[in-house]
């Protein structure tokens, strides 16, 4: 299975400034996978070492000294260690925590041997550690479960890939080819990108298990509560996990989650969820200009699951892969959802996308546009719909308000550029507004940075 994580990987080991890897990512989205296809591609010996398999590792990598670590490595691995065209990979790390605070021995006394760490909620580690954390001697890559792009090659649709990644705005988009890809929309959106749900949906199109599959995912995640914080915490924390997916996309409120907690109660709980990478938060920003994040409000946000299709499962819907239902959109904001999960992709693997997004409340009216996006040095509002079609109310109030040349919005039809005017009702009167909206179907959402781009 071909991941974009591979590309990012290569890059990384042929580095001159290349340092330890800790790659983080939620528990089953492939991280082990991807580093063995990486080590077969590449023609290097693989020393894996499963350190919840030897937890008296944990006492070695405390010692900080390079030749006892090196030696008890070798011992479990009953060979020896070549920097030459070797990679060492330290998989579930979390199990020996001080194995972190080592990396950065690995790269001060062994530089010469690549080394990546990967586990599960090492999120939780990183963030209540009783020990020094080898800053500026680590680096991170981040991982998440398949695109639509990466489902695509999954699937062996690799024209229909290459017509996506070829395609430039304003250009005639056959409509047979939007029909083949919003089947194939359709069907990655009930089934999502966990590596093991698409592993097998590849090899048996008519098998009907991957549901068992996404149950078996979600359970795991549930038994992983035990990890995420105090008991006391636990019952919350179980009541916000099964609240938030009928949640997704809209503002997230206490009262609603947990009427009976306190808002603080709840948000510590969204926040570890967030932290297991189970959870994406969109902030709230003026949208002012760049960077986003310097007019960021985090006590207004909106959330988003980690995979649409484990969020298809556990909001309760069951739907045919076989039968194209477009009502499935209008259900629990999948539309939003798919977006929002490659809005993140689209930063590189060593960065963590945050999501932003646009809200107004008051005497004037609310609106809201659902994600702004940085492209260069300009803001663009996104507004996702669920149908072919649906009002720009919210979008045309942001690009009043801002003064914006274009906007992005995305739904079930084909892409087409429409050159926009309209009379706007502000809180300074009435404005006419003139600006170009492309309208752009949801598979073309991991190309949208790159479309931007050509057309500034």
């Amino acid at each position: 299975m071909q991941r974009r994580i591979l590309t990012y990987l290569k890059y990384w080991i042929s580095s001159k400034t290349r340092k330890p890897l800790v790659l983080r990512g939620a528990r089953q989205v492939g991280k082990s996978t991807a580093v063995r296809l990486f080590a077969a591609a590449q023609r290097l010996t693989l020393y894996e070492v499963n350190l919840e398999r030897h937890p008296h590792l944990d006492a070695i990598f405390a010692s900080l000294d390079m030749e006892l670590i090196r030696s008890n490595l070798e011992s479990v691995l009953k060979t020896s260690i070549d920097d030459k065209g070797g990679l060492l990979f330290l998989d579930e790390v979390q199990a020996t925590p001080r194995a972190l605070a080592a990396l950065r021995y690995f790269y001060e006394d062994w530089p010469s041997l690549p080394v990546i760490a990967a586990g599960s909620l090492l999120e939780f580690e990183l963030a209540d550690h009783s020990y020094s954390m080898p800053v500026g001697r680590i680096q991170y890559g981040f991982m998440q479960p398949l695109t639509f792009a990466e489902f695509l090659t999954a699937k062996g649709e690799d024209w229909l890939l290459q017509q996506i990644e070829r395609y430039q705005l304003g250009q005639p988009w056959p409509a047979a080819t939007h029909a083949q890809a919003m089947r194939l929309v359709h069907t990655y959106t009930i089934l999502g990108g966990m590596p093991e749900v698409v592993a097998y949906h590849a090899e048996n199109p008519r098998g009907l298990d991957w549901g068992d599959l996404q149950d078996n995912i979600i359970a795991t995640y549930r038994d992983d509560f035990a990890k995420y914080g105090k008991k006391t915490q636990l019952p919350l924390l179980q009541r916000v996990y099964d609240c938030l997916p009928r949640a997704i996309g809209h503002k997230t409120k206490a009262s609603v989650l947990a009427p009976d907690h306190r808002s603080a109660q709840v948000r510590a709980c969204i926040d570890l969820l967030r932290q297991a990478r189970l959870v994406r938060l969109a902030f709230h920003t003026h949208g002012d200009g760049v960077p986003l994040a310097a007019q960021l409000d985090d006590r207004v946000f909106k959330a988003y699951w980690l995979d649409i299709g484990l969020l298809n499962r556990m909001a309760g819907l069951r739907q045919s892969l076989t039968t194209l239902d477009e009502s499935l959109f209008f259900k629990g904001k999948l539309a939003e959802q798919f977006i929002a999960q490659h809005l993140v992709d689209l930063s590189p693997a060593s960065d963590q996308q945050t999501l932003y997004y646009w809200l107004r409340e008051g005497k004037l009216g609310n609106a809201e546009v659902d994600f702004l996006f940085q492209s260069g040095s300009h803001v663009v509002p996104i507004e996702v719909k669920s149908g072919k079609s649906g009002s720009m109310k919210s979008l045309l109030q942001f690009v009043a308000a801002r003064n914006s040349p274009r906007a992005i919005k995305f739904s079930l039809g084909p892409p087409l550029v429409e050159q926009a005017r309209h009379d706007v009702v502000t809180p300074v009167g009435v404005a006419p507004v003139t600006f170009t909206c492309h309208h752009l179907p949801l598979y073309f959402a991991g190309e949208l940075g790159r479309l931007l781009e050509q057309s500034s």
